[in-house]
């Protein structure tokens, strides 16, 4: 079901918030350019506002003036004024005036922020801001359902089974963005490692050998299968434009998922290797991951309509000019 208007704007909102308040976090100075995403978040919240309470679409209405203009219209007080206009103040300051807000200041328009978000979420809206899902702005279907269901579990306190399904969401976001651009010969722009299935049925021909040098080999064999795709697989997430440094937390959290060689499944998930205790921000944090994946996947996707192409024209073209 389409989400309305005013519901996929108020998610919106939230992500630019989110993404503020993860700015706000930043080593300094990186740090203030959260001042402009509150800022534009908070905005973006009372233009909605103001038209939900029945005032008209106009770009002529000063940041300020919103807060007696919906109370006008609807005798709803906004919330969060006076600390507003403090960081409506250090907007002005850094972005017109090159004067930078304090990492103290920064703490606290973040507080502030977060604090207008969910005053004024259930006075106008009679939402919950904190319950507003950016699932809903995943594309993959079945990678929605995964995620809704892992935050479900979570809800529920399984947290290994929200784990799960929120690693099953994760490669459903990633093997069907990278099925979609396989070229004509069946490869992948994506796939920077060759399959290393032969060398693993190499190995198993030797590893009985009682030749010691021949077990070296063995040996040296998986080291090297294992490292190649482990470059592939960095690689890859690099090339997609995924943060690399949230990935590999990702990755330490969740269950490995590993090839099945045959078979109707092509993966299964090692819940074994899944570390025990796990807290519910750590849940918290692989959910949003798999979020953000999506919606940098989403930045620019693409699917390249390829004609057949004859292999056996083409081998003989090669072999002609041999």
């Amino acid at each position: 079901m389409k989400m309305s208007s005013i519901m996929e704007r108020l998610v919106f909102i939230k992500y630019i918030s989110q993404k503020a308040e993860e700015q706000s976090y930043a080593f300094y100075p990186a740090s203030q350019l959260s001042i402009l995403m509150f800022h534009d978040a908070i905005e973006l919240f009372l233009v909605l506002a103001y038209e939900e309470v029945g005032g008209t679409k106009t770009t002529q209405i000063n940041f300020m003036e919103y807060w007696d203009l919906i109370y006008g219209k609807s005798k709803k007080l906004v919330t969060q004024k006076s600390s507003i206009s403090k960081l409506n103040d250090a907007r002005i300051q850094l972005k017109h005036k090159g004067n930078l807000v304090h990492e103290v200041d920064i703490e606290k328009f973040r507080v502030n922020a977060m604090n207008f978000f969910t005053e004024n979420s259930k006075l106008i809206f009679n939402l919950d801001f904190l319950e507003l899902s950016l699932i809903d702005l995943v594309n993959n279907s079945l990678a929605k359902r995964r995620l809704k269901r892992s935050y479900e579990l979570l809800n529920e306190n399984k947290l290994k089974d929200s784990l799960l399904a929120s690693t099953e969401a994760f490669y459903t976001i990633l093997d069907e963005y990278e099925n979609k651009k396989v070229g004509p010969f069946g490869d992948s722009p994506f796939d920077f490692s060759s399959s290393m299935n032969h060398m693993s049925s190499f190995r198993l021909r030797i590893k009985n050998s009682k030749v010691p040098e021949i077990k070296e080999i063995s040996k040296f064999v998986d080291t090297t299968k294992k490292t190649i795709e482990s470059m592939g697989n960095a690689l890859k997430i690099i090339s997609l434009g995924i943060d690399y440094k949230k990935y590999a937390k990702f990755r330490i959290l969740t269950p490995e998922r590993v090839k099945i060689e045959s078979g109707p499944s092509k993966y299964y998930f090692n819940q074994s290797q899944m570390i025990n205790g796990i807290k519910k921000e750590d849940v918290e944090f692989c959910i949003d991951f798999v979020i953000e994946t999506a919606l940098i996947i989403q930045e620019f996707d693409f699917e390249v309509k390829l004609p057949s192409t004859d292999l056996s024209s083409i081998i003989t073209v090669k072999n002609n000019s041999l």
